[in-house]
């Protein structure tokens, strides 16, 4: 199955609260929050970029060709806080139907350096598992956040386990 890789504002996504550590469903605009256990990340067709979010509009993203290298930043223009607004990101697609409803298929887009960590470490995992073969997804199962720094750049870091791996589902 090709899990769609969306990115556009109408299609189902996911966001992470760092601070909270709470995950929320969001489809039509409407946002729910949602308890994530086991679910299907495609790991293989994620892909890494340059993301622009910004409060009630749509994000940008610049994609990198090569999602391992991280092109320059696509500009210095700063956001309401005087950060850089545009971060490092990750794209990647979720598959759960018990969890997200409908299709099950839903986006994760995030510039967040906990979010961003999280998925990080769970695709380092998936490279070095021996259950890891063609055509198989992981199932992987949220375990809760890990903590990570403290004061104003207080954040967490979702944590993720492999549980199995299953033929890719099909559309």
């Amino acid at each position: 199955m090709d899990l769609p890789n969306f990115g556009v504002d109408t299609a189902p996504y996911l966001t992470y609260g760092a601070k909270s550590g709470k995950w929320k469903h969001v489809e039509n605009k409407v946002k729910r929050d949602i308890l994530l256990g086991e679910l299907v990340i495609d790991l293989e067709s994620y892909s890494t970029g340059w993301g622009k979010m910004g409060e009630g509009q749509a994000p940008q993203w610049i994609m990198n060709p090569n999602r391992s290298i991280f092109g320059a930043i696509p500009s210095t223009e700063l956001d309401k806080d005087g950060k850089p607004a545009w971060k490092q990101g990750i794209r990647v697609t979720l598959f759960s139907p018990s969890t997200f409803g409908g299709d099950g298929i839903a986006s994760f887009d995030t510039t967040g350096f906990g979010a961003r960590t999280g998925i990080f470490e769970i695709l380092q995992a998936f490279a070095a598992h021996p259950g890891r073969g063609p055509g198989l997804v992981p199932v992987v199962k949220y375990v809760g956040n890990k903590e990570h720094g403290a004061g104003q750049k207080a954040t967490t870091i979702p944590q993720f386990e492999i549980v199995k791996f299953i033929a890719r589902p099909a559309a």
